[in-house]
């Protein structure tokens, strides 16, 4: 028999789940706690039975109240053919169908235990199936643990068909028995002669039949409008759980676009407040010189003196300039200009240290000293798919920086199972302490019984009195029943102390695996988080490296290279000082006086004085002679001097009162108070429009109608919730009255449809023909198990130890070559150590043998017998190269035999003939 696809309706984690199985190995994987060993249970319980969930510990796989629990299996290559078998469960009773391949109608039966040769679970389990436990428990330490293991296994197949052969026999006469009443093939007969009279009767019931079927027509369309109601209303609960969840995130997002949409905003360049600053700064200082210059007009008004000059006249000077007053109109002119170069240097001066602290800045932003270390600047697509991947990682960072509340929870997870299992082992020591019962007190009082009656007939014999026979007699009567009685209270009490215990540690079992499964999800986290690190720490390297490319020093900050064109602004800036030095360097004065101001000095008699003096005492020198040689008044040039800077200041404030009132208008502001407070109004809504459009883009605004209404959102939820119980409640009334109003018209149909009558005839026809054949195939079954059976002598040990051999040489890779097995115990020969107790091989080699050893007696005890083999997460324990032994070995044994393996390895099984690898 071969298994060739599984049907999950619901099962624990599994619903509406198919599984496609190859007829040979079939390698199933997935990770701890991914549902594998839900899947073997799924399996067992079809062929088997449902788990009994009265047993404390038992743990429960109907978990889905809105699936049908439950599936099938689909099956090729039974005793019945191609079959498919379904188990379910409806009101706590198990509802079992088998259904054969070319036949659509689905036959109720009682078990499946024909098609599994009549072998209950532990027994199937027995031969066909063992697990990582299994084999760990036969990894022995010597030879006395070897024996147990081998004895426990060689002889636990005779064992099984001793006590399965005579129940086939007896289900075998449950079925049929010559001259019998009672058998089921019988009783079946019976109903064939009574089936035919039946036939004859059916004429009643006619005029309910259509009222039914209109009312059941009424229903079923009334149960699909609930049912969409009710799909509709569980979206609606689901949709306002996701608003309640984002119900602060969803309000201030309303709140915000009330406010947006008020204010309307004003396109402006970045810089503007910056020009704003300085046309404030450069206006406030022209309105000083300004201020400075009337104030200068009204002292010399006043006084009525020309401007201040320095009165000390060289002699030499004013002779010099006698012999040289061709040059003297050229270097004067050149000593004035120096002094008014002075007055606009500061002002550049100015502007140039602002660029060069602006410039400093932003090299410190990008961890450099000068500009020569920085790298070529990104192209904008560039640096837009540079800060793509960057901002991925940094979301995907923070997403797992989310989940910390979940470790968080799994910590209380684990809190709370060490609480359960402290109180659990709390409970078992006091049990434990308590100890085993001891004998009841309807036993005491049965020995104190029967001691008495002992007496009253010792009395007897002595004083010869009727009485005490008699009492005696009946003393003993009682004191074997109240014995008896006694001895079974007392069984009993032991039986529920024991069940108790293990009850105990199943349950003990259960929280290590439960705290298991919550280490590994945690231990899933923190991998993904050394993941992204790791992630981050190539993409770091790979922009760094792209950078040094380009031109940059590795020390410079590579994340503030992609985050803003830093370089270009810094090129920028260093270019507008060179241009702001180039104009400070413009008034550099020619070199064709140098010898003229030499030759004057020295006439002057000065010596290592400054520039600035000497062209100060030049001034006076030039002016002094100007002044004895021209008639022309001094005070005159002075004024025109004046005149001329008071109407290039005004000028200059015109210009800058305007660009300030363009700004205003701009902005429809009164004056600088009412545009500063625009200008922080402006800033804190965009602040607030990025916040909006931020939610915008994360919520779902689908979600704002729930908001708008008048209840509140959990009043809304309660109110979902409440019409989901309601409707389910009238679905549920629904379906028994459709259940009851199909089974009515069933009951009519039958009595009433003479073609129903005898179709339920033939049915009886073939229900009797398959319980003859299922008769046979019990007879035939004990025969098959007793030749399936060497016996326990030598024949199956040789054909035991045959096998083991062969099997063995395979997974070792021809390293081991023969077995024997005697008194001594068991021995292995290798070429290159010789004949070895089994007790000096590895924990991977005995593991091993203890494979060869488990299909030798499998191919020896049951070799006529192709039932599917399981194995649970058997091999984690054993190194690769073992592994890869054991699945080519597997892969060879699927072909007497399928073998559905269940692990968490991915190794070597996509490179083996004869398999069918899937992960779940």
């Amino acid at each position: 028999m071969k298994i060739t696809k599984i049907e999950i309706f619901g099962y624990g984690k599994w619903v509406d789940k198919t599984v496609h199985l190859g007829p040979e190995l079939n390698v199933i994987t997935g990770p701890n706690g991914s549902g594998k060993s839900t899947l073997m249970s799924f399996v067992l319980s079809i062929l088997f039975g449902f788990p009994n969930l009265r047993r404390k510990g038992q743990r429960d796989y109907d978990i889905n109240p809105d699936n049908h629990f439950g599936g099938r299996l689909f099956l090729k290559d039974t005793i019945y053919g191609d079959l498919v078998i379904e188990r379910t469960r409806k009101n706590g009773k198990q509802l079992l169908y088998m259904t054969q391949a070319d036949d659509k109608d689905k036959v109720p039966v009682s078990d499946f235990s024909d098609l599994l040769n009549g072998l209950s679970k532990q027994d199937y389990l027995n031969y066909f199936g063992f697990t990582e436990e299994d084999l760990m428990a036969f990894v022995w330490e010597n030879e006395e643990d070897f024996s147990k293991s081998l004895m426990s296994l060689g002889v636990s197949g005779r064992k099984v068909l001793n006590e399965i052969t005579p129940g086939l026999e007896q289900e075998a006469e449950q079925i049929f028995k010559g001259n019998g009443q009672r058998p089921v093939l019988n009783q079946q007969l019976q109903a064939l002669e009574a089936s035919q009279s039946a036939i004859d009767r059916a004429s009643q019931d006619q005029n309910n039949y259509f009222t039914l079927l209109n009312g059941l027509d009424q229903d079923k369309a009334r149960l699909t409008d609930l049912r969409a109601q009710q799909e509709q209303v569980k979206a609606k609960e689901l949709q306002l759980e996701l608003a309640k969840q984002q119900e602060g995130s969803l309000r201030e997002y309303q709140e915000l676009e009330e406010e947006l949409a008020g204010f309307n905003f004003v396109d402006y360049d970045e810089n503007l407040t910056k020009e704003w600053y300085q046309i404030n700064n450069r206006l406030e200082e022209l309105e000083a010189d300004q201020a400075s210059l009337q104030a200068s007009d009204q002292e010399q008004a006043q006084s009525n003196v020309g401007p201040e000059v320095n009165t000390s006249v060289s002699q030499q000077g004013m002779g010099w300039m006698d012999t040289h007053q061709a040059d003297s109109d050229v270097m004067y002119a050149q000593a004035k200009a120096y002094r008014n170069h002075l007055q606009k240097n500061e002002d550049i001066n100015e502007e140039v240290i602002k660029k060069r602290y602006e410039q400093n800045r932003l090299l410190h932003i990008m961890g450099a000293d000068e500009i020569g270390e920085l790298p070529e600047e990104l192209s904008d697509s560039e640096r837009q798919q540079w800060q793509k991947q960057y901002k991925a990682i940094q979301n995907r960072r923070s997403l797992l920086g989310s989940q910390g509340q979940a470790s968080i929870s799994a910590q209380n997870e684990l809190a709370d199972l060490d609480a359960e299992e402290k109180e659990l082992r709390k409970e078992y020591q006091e049990l434990r302490q308590q100890g085993s019962p001891g004998r009841s007190w309807v036993f005491v009082f049965g020995l104190v019984l029967g001691l008495v009656g002992l007496v009253l007939l010792l009395a007897y014999f002595l004083l010869d009195g009727a009485f005490f026979i008699a009492s005696g007699v009946m003393a003993i009567v009682l004191a074997v029943i109240f014995i008896g009685v006694g001895a079974w209270l007392t069984q009993s009490d032991k039986k529920a102390y024991r069940d108790d215990i293990k009850a105990y540690e199943l349950d003990f079992i259960d929280i290590q695996q439960e705290r298991d499964a919550i280490q590994h999800r945690q231990n899933d986290n923190s991998v993904e988080k050394e993941h992204l690190d790791d992630e981050l720490d190539q993409f770091l390297e790979e922009l760094e490296n792209l950078m040094v490319e380009r031109g940059g020093q590795d020390y410079i900050e590579s994340l503030a290279w992609i985050e803003e064109d830093y370089v270009n602004q810094i090129k920028t800036l260093d270019q507008d000082v060179r241009d702001l030095e180039l104009v400070l360097d413009a008034d550099s004065f020619s070199s064709d006086q140098n010898h003229l101001w030499a030759d004057y000095q020295e006439t002057i008699g000065q010596s290592q004085t400054s520039d600035a003096s000497l062209y100060q005492q030049f001034e006076n020198d030039y002016l002094a002679w100007r002044e004895a040689r021209s008639t022309r008044d001094y005070q005159d040039f002075a004024n025109q001097e004046r005149q001329n800077r008071t109407q290039h200041l005004a000028h200059a404030i015109g210009e800058l009162k305007q660009e300030r009132q363009a700004i205003l208008d701009q902005f429809s502001a009164r004056d600088a108070d009412d545009l500063q407070a625009k200008l922080d109004q402006q800033m804190t809504m965009a602040d607030k429009q990025q916040r909006f459009d931020i939610l915008a883009h994360h919520l779902d605004l689908s979600l704002l109608p729930f908001l708008n209404q008048d209840q509140a959102l959990s009043q809304q939820i309660e109110q979902a919730k409440a019409s989901i119980a309601s409707n389910q409640t009238e679905i549920q009334e629904l379906l028994d009255r459709i259940s009851q109003s199909q089974a009515d018209l069933n009951h009519i149909s039958s009595n009433d449809d003479l073609t129903r009558l005898v179709a339920e005839d033939d049915q009886t026809r073939s229900q009797a023909r398959q319980a003859a054949v299922e008769w046979a195939a019990r007879k035939i079954t004990v025969d098959i198990f007793e030749q399936a059976t060497l016996g326990e002598g030598g024949d199956a040990n040789k054909l035991v130890m045959g096998n083991a051999v062969r099997y063995v040489n395979d997974l070792t890779d021809g390293r081991f070559t023969k077995l024997t097995y005697r008194e001594d115990g068991l021995r292995i020969y290798s070429e290159a150590t010789g004949w070895l107790p089994v007790d000096q091989l590895s924990h991977g080699e005995k593991a091993l043998l203890f494979i060869a050893m488990r299909f030798a007696f499998l191919n020896a005890q049951l070799g006529q017998v192709e039932l599917p083999i399981f194995i649970d997460e058997a091999f984690a324990h054993l190194d690769d190269q073992h592994k890869e032994n054991v699945y080519r070995f597997l892969a060879d044994r699927s072909l007497d035999n399928q073998i559905i393996l269940l692990s968490t390895d991915e190794l070597f099984s996509d490179q083996l003939p004869h398999t069918n690898y899937q992960e779940i």
